[in-house]
């Protein structure tokens, strides 16, 4: 979280300050008996209007990614606090109405995305989550 707070708080080539913006998206990954958590801000379209146009980090570990769109993905909402356990609840929730709707969910890791949409000192009965998992076909 804070490489990209940094970032957006003026730690870039322009100095720039960039306002926060939601969601907040994170993934995991597993290899070797680790885990690698990543964590994305999506930057406005109407702010930057091309890709030329976003400041580059002065950290190398933040990474500027353009991306046009997200694959169909299914989603199940949530609020409270995003725990490890909490998380596995939903995604199982997630994929068993997925598979009683006909729906195919990528099965990577990787591919399992965790949307948070509200600043950290919101109460947790008022926070929004999302996970998200690409869709890959239908039963």
């Amino acid at each position: 979280f804070f490489p990209l707070f940094n970032y957006i708080s003026g730690n870039n080539q322009s100095e720039m300050k960039i306002a926060m913006t939601s969601p907040v998206v994170m993934q995991e990954t597993t290899t070797n008996r680790s885990v690698r958590r990543t964590m994305n801000f999506i930057l406005s379209p109407s702010t930057f209007r091309s890709s030329n146009q976003i400041p580059r980090a002065n950290d190398p570990t933040v990474q500027l990614i353009e991306q046009s769109a997200f694959p169909p993905l299914a989603t199940i909402t949530f609020n409270m606090v995003m725990t490890t356990e909490g998380n596995a609840a939903k995604e199982r929730e997630l994929r068993q109405a997925a598979e009683r709707d006909g729906l195919v969910l990528s099965p990577h890791r990787s591919d399992v995305m965790y949307f948070g949409y509200n600043a950290p000192d919101t109460l947790p009965q008022y926070r929004r989550n999302e996970i998200s998992i690409p869709i890959v076909g239908q039963r």
